[in-house]
């Protein structure tokens, strides 16, 4: 019986996000740097997570994260949710 070989691929986007997909099974993990700092029941926090989920899906699902256009997307949405929150 042959063990499968998982390997991870780390993608890092700007305003301190990482991403970490698994062996193209739909798995993975985000870490937003931006969220340091806030606590855990602000209305920042659970803005930031849902973006962060979202995001998180997207690459599980093929979308091109890296893109430009995408990053674009991004910092308008981080923008908001300080505009927002702050």
């Amino acid at each position: 019986m042959s063990k499968k070989e998982y390997k991870v691929k780390t993608i890092k986007l700007p305003h301190k996000i990482t991403i970490e997909l698994g062996n193209g099974n739909g798995s993975g993990a985000i870490t937003m740097g931006e969220m340091e700092g806030l606590t855990r029941d602000s209305q920042a926090y659970s803005a930031m997570s849902c973006l962060g989920s979202m995001i998180l899906a997207h690459a599980c699902s093929g979308i091109k994260v890296k893109s430009p256009e995408y990053i674009e997307g991004i910092t308008a949405a981080m923008d908001m949710i300080e505009n927002c929150y702050s």
